[in-house]
């Protein structure tokens, strides 16, 4: 149900981090970009990697849910 309880967000964003953290390990920023100087071209491409990493992670789950979703 798209209008969820709190609860049902909350499984929700779980889920998203859950399976953000077995592609990436972690959810944190800085840790994810440890390796690069800051004003590098090859962190920002980090951080379009990383977003587009973030991105195919909930497309996956809301094609897995999207039998329950009603638009």
């Amino acid at each position: 149900d798209i209008n969820g309880s709190p609860k049902d967000v909350k499984l929700a964003a779980k889920k998203l981090i859950d399976d953000f953290k077995k592609v990436r390990k972690t959810t944190c920023c800085k840790a994810l970009s440890a390796k690069y100087d800051f004003n590098s071209p090859e962190r920002r491409q980090n951080c379009v990697n990383i977003v587009s990493d973030a991105a195919e992670v909930l497309e996956n789950i809301v094609k897995e849910n999207s039998k329950e979703l009603a638009f």
